[in-house]
């Protein structure tokens, strides 16, 4: 399509969902550089997603960084111009805004979709999910109205198996664990619309996608050497170190989720049996296990010299600003490895490579398999509920795995 007549639709998108004059003055200067690069490049003004990706490398240093890295400057000018060339690609193929792309600007959905988004917000809160589970079914679900209502939707008993199809490639480039996730996240808003009676038929039996095999990949392992290097360039002196220290080793060894990390309590510790007792927030199954002296003084030492000293809350691993609290349940604590990861000089990969606190989880499986742990003890200590979901890592390579496989106790202490 031509880039004028792409420009004109955008604006006229933009305008209708409340965004800025000066936003839109923004976004047609950058649109004015590639109407120019597109007549010197190409001598026409057709717009193509090689033809924006051409134009993005060679004007935009950031652009070819963020291809590399997957990583952009918050408020560089190469992410506002990333978002203003996927604008004019997203409208000639989709025809609306794919707000989730558009930085941290908020959805405001428009009515009827915004009174049973809040309805459907109340049914999840006083449901048995998750509180993270809960935010991503929101969060998908909000996107889909979104799109609902810019394509013109009447109401949530419009929507049909085209509308949901048409969502669905939007989400092109996307892994198919998030489509999966945006799948499952509309079939149970439909399921609750269907319910209260604002559609009137159950359309979760024809909203499928293809099924995402947890066989299907690899999980991401650490290796010896950058274990090594990423323990040792933790500074254990200080308060933030003596926590993170304890966290890695306690992921890595034990094999815990990020999510009971965050909520190991003061009681989950039988000191005299050393054992860890806990309920796993995914499962919500009890998980009992042996605490190794590496992990145990690891803990002490950080409640002992680097927890803040304060009583409001009996969980372990806290925040180290006032009010000292809780870690959020949406919080990975990602950003801590990747600080870590810079400072030991350990190259961060886009794929099969370590990027946070589950990738300790992955090793922690590899090695016990490694050592000739039987699958199913191995199912035990992951806390797994199938033990079709331990066997992915028999198909981790035998090799890596014993470049992988390392004692505890030379590594951590």
């Amino acid at each position: 399509m031509e880039l004028q007549f792409l420009k004109e639709g955008v604006v006229n998108l933009l305008k209708a969902n409340f965004f800025s004059p000066r936003t839109i003055s923004n976004y047609e200067q950058i649109w004015g550089k590639f109407s120019k690069f597109l007549q010197e490049e190409y001598g026409n003004q057709e717009v193509t997603s090689e033809r924006g990706l051409n134009f993005l490398t060679s004007q935009y240093p950031g652009v070819s960084q963020y291809l590399r890295t997957g990583k952009f400057n918050r408020h560089s000018e190469e992410i506002f111009a990333w978002r203003a060339v996927h604008l004019l690609e997203d409208f000639s193929q989709h025809g609306v805004l794919i707000r989730y792309r558009q930085g941290r600007r908020p959805i405001e959905l428009k009515e009827p979709f915004e009174s049973i988004f809040k309805k459907y917000k109340e049914f999840l809160e006083s449901s048995s999910l998750s509180p993270f589970t809960q935010a991503e079914y929101e969060k998908f679900t909000k996107h889909f109205l979104d799109f609902c209502g810019q394509k013109g939707v009447p109401s949530v008993a419009g929507i049909n198996l085209e509308t949901f199809t048409k969502f669905l490639e939007t989400s092109k480039g996307q892994s198919p664990n998030t489509i999966a996730q945006k799948v499952t996240s509309i079939k149970s808003f439909l399921k609750f619309s269907y319910h209260i009676g604002s559609h009137p038929k159950d359309l979760t039996s024809l909203l499928t996608c293809p099924k995402v095999s947890r066989t299907a990949a690899i999980p991401s392992s650490w290796s010896k050497e950058d274990l090594k290097k990423l323990l040792s360039v933790i500074d254990r002196n200080s308060p933030n170190g003596k926590r993170d220290y304890a966290m890695v080793l306690a992921a890595a060894v034990l094999g815990l989720r990020i999510s009971d990390l965050r909520n190991l309590s003061f009681d989950n510790f039988d000191w005299k049996k050393r054992q860890l007792h806990l309920i796993q927030h995914k499962t919500k199954k009890p998980l009992t296990l042996p605490l190794p002296d590496v992990v145990g003084w690891a803990v002490i030492d950080y409640i002992k010299n680097g927890r803040p000293k304060v009583n409001e809350t009996k969980t372990v691993f806290i925040k180290h600003r006032p009010p000292f609290n809780s870690f959020a349940d949406s919080n990975n604590l990602r950003a801590n490895i990747q600080r870590y990861l810079i400072k030991a000089g350990v190259q961060e990969k886009r794929t099969g490579l370590p990027t946070g606190f589950h990738s300790f989880r992955h090793s922690a499986a590899s090695i016990l398999l490694e050592e000739g742990t039987p699958l199913p003890v191995i199912t035990q200590i992951l806390g797994h509920s199938n033990p079709n979901v331990t066997a992915i890592y028999l198909k981790t390579d035998l090799n890596k795995l014993r470049e992988c496989a390392l004692d505890p106790e030379e590594i951590f202490l």
